[in-house]
């Protein structure tokens, strides 16, 4: 188990060239696109949905700031899930930079008690759609090493490190030759 600081990188290549589910939420769930006050929906699903503390002094403005002023920040690209009458689940697509040919898979979270019905994999899913749509040839997510459910789910759905694809690429050269 790793610690709050370490990073794992995970990239979902050739985006172009694959075919991505389309994304099915159970019933009862609707998926939702950014709204008016979509900041404070998200702060307090992220806040319930990680550990105490992983977001110290976040506020909406830090929200705003780091992301929605940006001219990268796209409202079609940020995803809310509703049960009833409560926004459960969020993630949205990002890119780094403004004009980039790779995407982000970013804050994918969900309240611990909707987890394990398939809507972090359908958020998944709306997010590399909403990326192909877009034109990306890869997708980026960063999690921490300890989310070992987070990053099975993200393995099955075809994210991978640096190493498994050059390693992949390697074999497939070899094989050819």
């Amino acid at each position: 188990m790793g610690t709050a600081d370490e990073k794992r990188y995970l990239y979902f290549y050739d985006l172009q060239s694959r075919d991505i589910p389309k994304a099915s939420f159970p019933d009862g769930y609707t998926l939702h696109t950014w709204q008016e006050g979509a900041e404070k929906i998200w702060l307090d699903i992220v806040t319930k949905a990680f550990e105490p503390g992983f977001l110290t002094n976040w506020t909406t403005e830090t929200f705003i700031q780091r992301y929605f002023v940006q001219p990268q920040f796209r409202r079609d690209g940020f995803f809310l899930v509703k049960y009833g009458n409560n926004f459960i689940a969020t993630a949205f697509a990002w890119q780094d930079e403004e004009v980039s040919s790779q995407g982000r898979l970013h804050w994918l979270a969900v309240l611990p008690e909707h987890r394990r019905k398939g809507i972090a994999k359908a958020l998944c899913y709306c997010v590399l759609q909403y990326h192909k749509h877009h034109e990306k040839n890869m997708v980026l997510l960063k999690t921490e090493v300890y989310r070992d459910k987070g990053i099975q789910l993200y393995e099955k759905i075809g994210f991978t490190s640096q190493a498994s694809y050059a390693n992949s690429l390697i074999r497939n050269i070899t094989e050819v030759n």
